[in-house]
């Protein structure tokens, strides 16, 4: 066949009939676990009948919530087009009633909906539609039926001791209020105690008049009731209110002669503990006198044999002793203890050389043994429990085994049926998850929710070689997971062999039918399958926006798919997969995920383990029976933890309005962390880069030493808080429980660091510390992160309130100026910020040696935020003038040893020396007085289009505010401002003007404006930026560079007159000398005229000397007329 060949292709004449069947377990798990029925079509796609194979389910109990599920699966067809759920409908009917319940492939049963023996007929009715345009192919409609009948779960009987010693002078209380019936939501139960003496073999003779409540589930017997030196067992017969069924408590009693201590232990809530689990046990001792010795064993129990091991030989803590000064005698005394998972205990165990040696068995018991040694002798109590081991691993099956393309090939997860447990432990459920390989070897592991089916179908996005990156993806293989656990919730994990997943040929159109497929998921009620597939989409675009249309799309049914849940479980897990797509929804989904988280707080009892609530939860879960001595909250893990956390800090970074709520989550979870940890464990949490959390117990009067080198905080390794004195004098024995009546040694420390970001994303959280409470501090003034400091009763985690928590902080401050003034703050109940009462400081930080960090020491007393901030210098008692310079002489040290005064700091000056002393001296400046302005010019050695650009105006008015501003004078001041080549910035200082105010007290004269900058300029402290808002260098000037302007005086009177007198001599002076001139014209004209009539003779030509005639005038008189010309008489 060449590749131009077109081969026709026809229907076949016998296609595969379709098959669908339902995958359930045989029995189910009970206790609010989901069951996941899953609905698989299996094969064929064609012309065929549609059929069903549904297979019958008993109910272990009504408690049970059953989910049935469609996933649709290929696995015979050899075609690339598997059998898509975009054909198929599905329509749910109960108990043949006339109208669907739903429309969607899957279906949730809620627990508690039917009764204990309720038989519940389920009708599924299935629609296949073509949509093609092959007339071949019909629309197939198919129905089918499964009955579900519910059991009965057997009572939880549970008692604090199995067996005790007391003194016949105390009083005795047997605890059996965690007992309780699980078939219904009240969990009520009846209790009926009876008393037999072992010692005399009869039934004790305790009469009326002792006024002892047989029926109560807290049995107190009085003292001197019981004869001393002899063995009872008391018995309490648990019912069912219904009185269909009961069960059985048994605890033994030795009364000793002797003033021994009393001791119980703090019941569990079921007498199983899984061999990987850890359980927290509190032991309950009242000693009349005399040091008491505690210590804690693990009792292995074998038909009537038992062998002790003392667990403070692989745990300190497991071993203590309290002094006589530390309790008030004959006042219970409460002492916890966290037992490590046995799995944990025997590895110890089976390790080293200690005995006795301990094995795990299902056909063992152990015990938990507390015992309280005084002077007069030894008082103990046994808790027994039996112990759970996860199923006997089996096989774990990937499919296909062939090549597997990106968002096209299903991957299948499948349980095989080898694995195996107890029929007591049955049935199972399935965790399924993915082991993800990165580049740079490492791993990372997510599991699914639960499933009751024993397989699950996955679409990966592709792989790419080691070495190799593709954009964003730098996945390497995979792996898929599965956690087969018992209905104790003790698990088996399984995994696949490693592959790799390539790249579709056409991503595009991957995209899209992936997409599709989402969408169709969500119309068919699965939104967590069409989350699973949006991951894979989100994981396959790389470094691309997801669409938020879509993403909103499948988080909206999702959400709204748990508004009906009521697992506490399924809600966390559907949180988790929900807050990984919160980042591209939009503010509307922001609001429905903080409606769920409000759900979750509601149905989860940790919300209520606090009584400083600022958001309380609307409903409270029912109490299963009367209070306890000690009144404890459900467990939170630390995933759940972290889950919560980082929903939060997603909604905080999107500016959504959740301050109250977060702050108040916050202290939720610590109270819960405290409430189930001990000095064994530290407990942590983390949000997604704003939020960590820690608690931690601490003993003041047995680990002295190490709370005396500090405690870690959250979200650091570093030590940062001791206790005072005061605090470890009264704590180390302090009333506690949830009625105050204990005395404990134990203090839950919990603390969180809220980081200093979070405050500028989210407008609300600023707002709420830093805007509404009474005298808040400025949020610009905020130089640390917050932190939360609360101490906490370590048996209820509540919040313990007293002039006696005093402690003592460093906090670390951020970008530390030493010329900054600081201070610390305690932000008191979530309302109000403290004073320096609650919250004094040193004068200085700290600088820590070798580093530039400085941290500022704090001495706190109670509970709160405590954060660091920069605050306004101080009055001083000598008040400098602003406009002065200031000498400042220093007193050096050579040998370089003292300090700075005041400063632990202090100044280094030529590398080794350090400032021993300082004086202050203000220096008056020399000044003219001259009143007059100044005009100047500073000098840039810059480039001006570079400094300046295109705009000299605008930068010579920014240059002229910045000069003003700094000088504290008004910009009028600064006038006729100029930018030249060179750059040369040049203004006028103008005098005063009536009306100027100033901002450092004074109004400064032309004169010494200019001084201040000529003296800025030598400094480097003239104030002036480029575009770029850059420090620009000024050239130092001096005070001969300015010029000062003079203006002319308004003339005198006399100066008036003596220009008047002066003026006129002039023109006299001139008119006379233009006579005179005149006059001396004329007279030039006339001797001229004169001359011109003179007769002229040459003697030379005379030839006879002798004979010359001589003439002789006669006198003339000549008038001279001034405006004619001069005539003669004869």
């Amino acid at each position: 066949m060449n590749g131009t060949e077109v081969v026709p292709l026809a229907f076949p004449d016998n296609a595969v009939t379709p098959k669908v069947i339902l995958d359930v377990p045989s029995t189910t798990f009970s206790c609010n676990n989901t069951i996941l029925v899953s609905v698989k079509e299996m094969s064929g796609n064609g012309n065929r009948d549609l059929t069903y194979q549904w297979i019958d389910i008993q109910m272990n109990a009504n408690s049970s919530a059953a989910l049935l599920s469609n996933i649709p699966v290929l696995e015979e067809c050899a075609t690339n087009i598997p059998l898509s759920a975009l054909n198929v409908t599905y329509s749910w009917i109960v108990n043949n009633t006339n109208y669907y319940i739903s429309h969607g492939a899957e279906y949730r049963i809620g627990a508690f909906t039917y009764t204990p023996n309720e038989v519940v007929m389920l009708k599924l009715v299935v629609n296949y539609y073509n949509d093609s345009d092959l007339s071949s192919l019909k629309d197939l409609t198919q129905q089918s039926e499964i009955t579900f009948k519910y059991l009965q779960s057997p009572l939880v009987a549970v008692v604090d001791s199995t067996s005790k010693t007391v003194s016949t002078t105390q009083p005795i209380t047997f605890d059996a209020t965690r007992s309780f019936d699980p078939n219904f939501t009240h969990g009520q139960v009846l209790h009926s105690w009876t008393c037999f003496n072992t010692t005399s073999n009869k039934t004790c003779n305790i009469g009326l008049e002792w006024g002892i409540d047989w029926s109560s589930s807290l049995l107190d017997i009085p003292s001197h009731v019981l004869t001393e030196s002899k063995t009872f067992i008391f018995t309490d017969n648990v019912t069912s209110l219904a009185k269909d069924q009961f069960e059985t408590l048994n605890v033994l009693l030795f009364v000793n002669p002797n003033q021994i201590p009393v001791v119980s232990i703090d019941s569990l809530s079921t007498a199983l503990i899984n061999v990987d689990d850890s359980e927290k046990f509190t032991g309950y001792i009242q000693s009349s006198e005399g040091d008491v010795d505690v210590n804690w064993y693990l009792v292995e129990i074998n038909g009537n044999k038992s062998t002790e091991l003392d667990l403070s030989y692989y745990y300190s803590y497991a071993s203590l002793t309290i002094s006589n000064e530390s309790y008030t005698p004959n006042s219970p005394m409460a002492i916890s203890f966290t037992l490590p998972p046995l799995s944990e205990i025997m590895s110890l165990n089976s390790t080293t050389k200690i005995t006795p040696k301990l094995t795990i068995s299902p056909y063992l018991s152990f015990a938990i043994k507390i015992t309280a040694v005084n002077k007069n002798g030894i008082g103990y109590a046994l808790k027994s429990f039996d112990i759970n081991e996860g199923p006997t691993p089996g096989t774990f099956i990937k499919k296909p085994d062939g090549e597997i393309i990106a968002l096209e090939t299903p991957i299948i997860g499948q349980v095989g049926d080898d694995w195996n447990d107890l029929d007591e432990d049955k049935p199972f459920s399935f965790r399924f998850g993915v082991r993800t390989y990165f580049t740079g070897n490492y791993s990372f592991e997510e599991y699914g929710r639960k499933e009751s089916g024993d397989q699950y179908s996955w679409l990966l996005a592709s792989t790419v070689e080691e070495g190799e990156v593709n954009g964003c993806n730098d996945k390497k293989s995979y792996q898929i997971l599965v956690m087969v656990c018992d209905r104790f919730e003790a698990c088996t994990k399984g995994e696949s062999g490693i592959f790799t997943v390539k790249e579709p040929l056409d991503k595009k159109k991957a995209l899209t039918r992936a997409t599709e497929s989402l969408q169709k998921d969500v119309a068919n009620g699965m939104p967590f399958s069409a989350l699973q597939k949006l991951k894979v989409i989100k994981s396959e675009l790389c470094n691309q926006t997801l669409d938020s249309n879509l993403v909103d799309f499948v988080l909206n049914s999702t959400i709204s798919s748990l508004t009906t849940a009521n697992d506490e479980e399924e809600l966390m897990a559907s949180l988790d997969m929900i807050v990984e797509f919160l980042p591209f929804a939009s503010p509307n989904i922001m609001i429905s995920c903080m409606n769920v988280l409000t759900l979750i707080r509601n149905k989860h009892s940790y919300a209520n383990a606090n009584p400083l609530s600022l958001v309380p939860a609307t409903t409270v879960r029912e109490k299963r029976a009367t209070a306890s001595i000690v009144d404890k909250t459900s467990d939170l893990s630390e995933a759940s933890a972290n889950t919560l956390l980082v929903a939060y800090d997603i909604l905080i970074s999107k500016n959504q309005d959740v301050a109250e709520v977060y702050l108040q989550n916050i202290i939720d979870i610590t109270g819960v962390f405290c409430a189930h940890s001990d000095v064994s464990k530290i407990k942590r949490a983390t949000g997604t880069v704003y939020t960590f959390l820690q608690t931690q117990v601490i003993t003041p009067t047995t680990n002295q030493n190490e709370t005396d080198k500090g405690l870690t905080l959250a979200g650091t390794n570093l030590k940062l808080l001791k206790l005072r004195t005061k605090f470890t004098q009264i704590y180390s024995s302090y009333l506690c429980g949830s009625m105050s009546n204990l005395m404990c040694s134990e203090v839950c420390l919990a603390t969180t660091s809220i980081d200093q970001a979070s405050f500028s994303v989210n407008i609300y959280l600023q707002k709420k510390l830093f805007s509404t409470p009474p005298n808040a501090p400025s949020f610009n003034s905020l130089v640390s992160e917050l932190r939360h400091v609360y101490f906490a009763d370590s048996l209820t985690g509540t919040f313990l309130e007293s002039s006696s928590l005093q402690w003592n902080i460093s906090i670390p401050i951020f970008a530390y100026l030493p010329s900054n003034y600081y201070q610390c703050l305690l932000f008191k109940n979530n309302v109000y910020w403290g004073d320096s009462s609650l919250c004094a400081n040193e004068d200085y930080p700290s600088l820590i040696l070798n580093s530039s960090e400085a941290r500022l020491s704090c001495s706190c007393v109670g509970n709160g935020i405590i954060g660091a901030f920069s605050t306004s210098p101080p009055t001083p008692s000598t008040i400098y003038p602003s406009y002065l310079e200031i000498r400042l002489i220093f007193g050096v040290n050579i040998q370089g040893i003292v300090r700075a005064i005041k400063s632990p700091i202090g100044v280094v000056v030529s590398g080794k020396t350090k400032v021993g002393d300082v004086s202050i001296n203000p220096i008056e400046r020399s000044l003219a007085g001259d009143k007059n302005a100044r005009r100047m010019s500073l000098y840039m050695d810059k480039s001006l289009r570079e400094v300046v650009g295109d705009n000299a105006t605008a930068m010579a008015i920014k240059w002229r505010n910045s000069l003003a501003s700094s000088l504290g004078i008004s910009f009028y001041r600064i006038k006729s401002c100029q930018i030249g080549l060179g750059i040369v910035f040049t203004f006028t200082i103008t005098v005063p003007f009536d009306g100027e105010t100033s901002t450092i007290g004074k109004i400064l004269s032309a004169e010494e404006i200019g001084l201040i900058i000529s003296e800025e300029s030598q400094y480097g402290e003239v104030d002036i930026r480029d575009l770029s808002d850059a420090l620009l260098p000024v050239i130092p000037i001096n005070a001969t560079d300015i010029i000062e302007l003079i203006v002319a005086q308004d003339p005198t009177s006399l100066m008036i007159i003596l220009a008047s007198c002066c003026g006129g001599l002039i023109i006299i002076i001139l008119i006379m000398s233009m006579g005179l001139s005149f006059l001396k014209i004329k007279t030039d004209r006339l001797i001229s005229i004169a001359n011109n009539r003179l007769i002229t003779i040459n003697l030379d030509t005379v030839q006879n000397r002798n004979n010359i005639q001589t003439i002789q005038p006669h006198p003339a008189q000549i008038n001279v007329d001034r405006l004619q010309v001069v005539s003669r008489r004869q």
